[in-house]
């Protein structure tokens, strides 16, 4: 999804965050019952195969059964 690309001042870090583009974000929801969970996110990177393996396992390991990618 696209963000505001405005530059903004962290009076706590004294420092200038510099703008992004985009944010990827994966989404875990239900198929039974309704609940959704952000699981991951990141600015200006797209979600490759790896990372979406990598996704998938750790779901997996946590004993969630991944059935459907989209």
């Amino acid at each position: 999804m696209k963000i505001d690309g405005r530059c903004c001042y962290d009076p706590t870090d004294d420092e200038i965050l510099c703008p992004s583009e985009d944010v990827q974000e994966t989404m875990a929801r239900g198929l039974a019952s309704k609940w959704e969970q952000p699981i991951f996110y990141d600015f200006d990177s797209k979600v490759t195969r790896e990372l979406l393996v990598h996704v998938i396992v750790a779901l997996a390991e946590r004993g969630f059964i991944v059935v459907a990618v989209y």
